[in-house]
């Protein structure tokens, strides 16, 4: 019961940080670019089995966010995938980061992405990026600090 009650709850999180359609790079985005050698990140690829890591921008400012109805998004005409880190908690972002390599998998593997809250998609990248974290939470449990 205790499960059901905590996926329930990661659920309504992850859906209320889904993203309703892909953006646009926007030039406004105060950026912060890493490579894919962030262990996180290329942790997160390997157990994807994503081919080819895309680049991946960190901002901090929330009312770029809160514009755009988006903590992070995944732009397939790039290759970006944009997170905020602002004021979250590292586990919070990582999530948000995880849920957008999911739709880095989807697309390798030849989907046309459906952003839609409850598309397959979005309950796909939901579904792993929980999965993802927990088992990174295990590895290094610095993320769940303030």
């Amino acid at each position: 019961m205790r499960k059901t009650m905590m996926r329930k709850m990661a659920m309504k999180m992850m859906m209320k940080m889904a993203t309703t359609k892909y953006i646009k790079l926007f030039e406004s985005f105060n950026q912060i670019q890493i490579t894919g050698e962030e262990p996180f990140i290329k942790w997160a690829c390997d157990q994807l089995g994503i081919k080819e890591c895309p680049k991946i921008e960190f901002g901090e400012d929330h009312n770029f966010a809160k514009e755009r109805r988006s903590m992070a998004y995944f732009n397939p005409d790039d290759y970006r995938i944009f997170v905020l880190k602002g004021t979250r908690t590292k586990a919070d972002w990582l999530r948000s980061l995880a849920h957008e390599l999911v739709h880095v998998h989807q697309l390798e593997r030849g989907e046309k992405l459906n952003g839609e809250t409850g598309s397959p998609h979005e309950n796909e990248a939901n579904s792993k990026a929980g999965e993802l974290l927990r088992d990174w939470g295990k590895l290094d449990a610095s993320i769940y600090e303030a």
